[in-house]
């Protein structure tokens, strides 16, 4: 199954709409679904990721910092950016015809959480969801040949 973004917005939404209290809660869960939307995606030639599981901690990890810390947009896009990139990549991610994620290319999406003004739960959870997206479409596998490498879907 390919990425499925409105899938990730539904679930940000609702831990959106759930009004945590704990803020390690609300990065957990919000690490969490971005796990599960990576789940989905497909590596050239249509294969599957490995995931270890804990790879949604380096993201849990950046959005606590980022919600403690009260970062202004452009650190905080950053951050998240980067975390993005730790997902992928510390350890790289590898897929079940033995390709490696080789690179991963965030800033269109950190431009994306930098330029977000929203007013409503609703449009926050799609702007975050947009901003994942675009970062995680950027993630780069490389096979060895015969198969092709390319970007996931």
């Amino acid at each position: 199954m390919p990425l499925q973004l409105p899938v990730l917005r539904s679930k940000l939404d609702k831990v959106f709409n759930e009004q945590l209290e704990s803020a390690q809660e609300i990065a957990q869960r919000i690490a969490r679904a971005y796990q599960e939307y990576a789940q989905g995606g497909i590596a050239p030639p249509g294969v599957p990721f490995v995931f270890k599981g804990t790879e949604s901690k380096f993201l849990e990890l950046a959005i606590l910092l980022t919600v403690k810390a009260r970062y202004l947009p452009p650190q905080a896009a950053q951050t998240i950016g980067n975390a993005v990139l730790q997902f992928w990549l510390a350890p790289p991610i590898t897929t079940s015809a033995g390709g490696v994620v080789t690179a991963v290319v965030p800033a269109v999406g950190v431009g994306r959480l930098q330029a977000v003004k929203v007013d409503t739960i609703p449009q926050a959870a799609l702007a975050l969801a947009q901003a994942f997206d675009l970062m995680t479409r950027t993630v780069f596998v490389t096979n060895t040949p015969p198969v092709p490498s390319g970007l996931i879907i």
